[in-house]
């Protein structure tokens, strides 16, 4: 096949999961890759754009045809948690869609603040499992040896708000936990 069918979508108010935006993380034998999933509601404004994008892509390299091995990085939560050998680990996914997208270690995502412009950093401790975020991703097809798919790179992400945070991740509010200390009470 000599062209690549693909699409650059904004997905919006979606909720971060496993983001691995700042360093690679290499799964079994592969090459270290930044990723992140994103999920969200399957008749949110996300998922019209995600399936737009999808039905462009199968119309370009599959002339409308949609082959019957396809796989979709598009996928259901439900799908995700039934699969799962520790399904609590993933409650946050039942009743959703979700995309996880990836970038190669020699491009990495940008990460922005809420204005989208402002670089974030791990240390900002806004980017987390459980944040509100957008996602410009790439979805592309593919059809060789490896497979029958339509993929999605992760070219940036926007932090778009505070979410609730999944398992240990986010910046705990020490206020909730710590009292103020007179430091007169620590004097020897």
């Amino acid at each position: 096949m000599s062209k690549i069918a693909s699409r650059i979508v904004t997905l919006n108010k979606t909720v971060l999961s496993f983001p691995k935006l700042f360093k690679p993380e290499a799964y079994a034998e592969g090459e270290p890759r930044f990723s992140a999933t994103f999920l969200f509601d399957p008749g949110s404004e996300a998922a019209k754009v995600a399936q737009q994008a999808i039905d462009e892509i199968i119309a370009e390299q599959w002339a409308g045809k949609r082959p019957n091995a396809l796989k979709v990085c598009v996928q259901e939560g439900d799908a995700k948690v039934a699969a799962a050998r520790n399904p609590e680990n993933y409650s946050m996914y039942e009743g959703k869609l979700y995309v996880t997208a990836s970038a190669k270690q020699d491009r990495p995502p940008i990460v922005v603040d809420t204005d989208g412009a402002t670089p974030l950093s791990a240390a900002s401790g806004k980017v987390y499992g459980g944040a509100i975020a957008g996602a410009i991703i790439r979805l592309w097809g593919q059809d060789n040896k490896w497979g029958v798919r339509i993929n999605a790179e992760l070219r940036a992400v926007q932090v778009q708000g505070a979410g609730t945070p999944f398992g240990s991740g986010g910046r705990i509010d020490t206020s909730r936990y710590f009292q103020a200390v007179d430091e007169e009470d620590w004097a020897a």
